[in-house]
């Protein structure tokens, strides 16, 4: 049997949703739900003209975590969703460890917006509709009270 060389690709805003991920880079295989420890999420990416989008911020401890979801990407996938995510200029592909089950420790993919041109303190810049469905209807799919009760205390849904 081959070696299985497709990427694994932790998904936390509106990559959750497999139907969207789908639409940007081609069929995909979901390998469930994980947390991402020593990372909270944030909604502080992006700018005036395209809205509000989530972020991952590391705060090295323990107890903080995100919830996301894992997709298996082959590298033209990758490539593909680089430029979705704006990958380097706006997030960054990272490459962090992560224990999964039955397969032990595992480098995944995650997108993290460190360009400080794009991370803005201004709250009162607006998600757009559009990606606020998107990462609600990853919640609902994938079952992320967590993280869907972080969307609603943030943006008052």
């Amino acid at each position: 049997m081959p070696k299985d060389t497709r990427k694994l690709y932790f998904a936390y805003g509106s990559n959750m949703n497999q139907e969207r991920l789908e639409s940007r880079v081609g069929k995909v295989e979901r390998l469930g739900v994980f947390k991402l420890y020593r990372y909270v999420l944030v909604f502080n990416a992006g700018d005036a003209n395209f809205g509000r989008f989530a972020n991952l911020c590391k705060t090295g401890l323990v107890k903080d975590y995100t919830e996301g979801v894992i997709y298996k990407l082959t590298t033209t996938q990758v490539i593909t969703l680089d430029k979705y995510e704006g990958a380097p200029e706006a997030y960054n592909r990272v490459i962090e460890k992560i224990r999964i089950p039955k397969l032990g420790v595992r480098s995944i993919i995650v997108y993290i917006d460190i360009n400080e041109s794009y991370i803005h303190k201004d709250s009162l810049v607006p998600i757009q509709r559009e990606y606020l469905n998107h990462l609600i209807a990853g919640c609902t799919q994938n079952d992320l009270k967590f993280t869907r009760n972080i969307i609603t205390k943030t943006f008052g849904i």
